[in-house]
């Protein structure tokens, strides 16, 4: 990895982190595309409900979800941009915030969420505290 994430990008990361995980403990669902973002977000200790949209049907989303505070993390590649589009349709008041500082503090090193513990440990490595 040619450049290093700065110390405040690094603890903006961290407490991005907690405030997802923070949510979800309390409630939250969080939609990601498929099974590999799920993984990636447990191994780094979000806890509560992350379902993985991608073998699911709009409609069954909409009504397994909707009426709950939902939290959009997909990819931010073009399949992950085109769905965040059509889950924007579908839930008006979900939060898109922790998917859009994602994309800015992550988004030169990779488009995907699987990648966030590897990105994360890297970093932890890396960056002087």
């Amino acid at each position: 990895m040619k450049s290093m994430l700065d110390r405040e990008s690094y603890l903006r990361l961290l407490k991005l982190l907690d405030e997802l995980s923070e949510r979800a403990e309390n409630g939250a669902v969080i939609l990601v595309e498929g099974r590999k973002d799920r993984e990636a977000l447990r191994r780094i200790g979000i806890p509560g409900e992350i379902v993985a949209i991608s073998q699911k049907s709009f409609s069954e989303i909409c009504d397994s979800f909707m009426g709950r505070e939902v939290i959009i993390l997909t990819d931010w590649d073009e399949n992950g941009k085109k769905l965040e589009g059509n889950l924007r349709a579908i839930f008006h008041n979900a939060d898109f915030h922790i998917r859009e500082e994602l994309i800015k503090i992550l988004g030169k090193w990779t488009t995907r969420v699987e990648d966030i513990p590897k990105l994360l440990n890297f970093f932890e490595r890396n960056i002087k505290i």
